[in-house]
């Protein structure tokens, strides 16, 4: 998926933050969700910087593996709002995980795909199903944030 997909999602993830009481969705939710969603689990992208190649072959890997998925992007995510804004650790490692979780499980459903289960398993797992840009979900997530910020 496309960033702003993904952005859209984490937006999506901030307003289900909303019914957590221990949560400052303004604040957490940036963080642990927009970020969480959208950026932490692409940063492999900086491999564009040696060569277009390099970024493809690698591009979806470990960044997008279980031990990155479950552990190390929701910890480092947790500790910054903790430390950033005082949120509960475990809650905004909860929302972190929900959000990363999210973005990696809806790349497998394009064609490029991800190595999600590694390092168990180094296969690309994808579907096809989406397109890389998806124009109907993009959509829906326009006309979801207005209905919220009407109501």
């Amino acid at each position: 998926m496309d960033t702003l997909t993904h952005t859209l999602m984490g937006g999506a993830i901030v307003g289900l933050a909303h019914i957590d009481p221990a949560v400052d969705p303004v604040s957490a939710g940036f963080i642990t969700t927009v970020v969480g969603a959208s950026l932490i689990p692409d940063l492999d992208t900086v491999l564009k910087m040696k060569n277009n190649a390099v970024y493809i072959k690698n591009h979806r890997g470990i960044t997008h593996s279980l031990p990155f998925t479950l552990f190390i992007w929701p910890l480092l995510l947790a500790v910054l709002s903790s430390l950033l804004f005082g949120l509960p650790f475990i809650n905004m490692y909860l929302w972190s995980l929900f959000a990363v979780s999210l973005h990696v499980f809806s790349d497998i459903f394009n064609a490029y795909g991800t190595q999600a289960l590694r390092p168990f398993n180094h296969t690309w797992l994808q579907l096809g199903f989406i397109n890389t840009i998806d124009i109907p979900m993009i959509v829906m997530h326009i006309i979801y944030f207005i209905l919220w910020f009407r109501l």
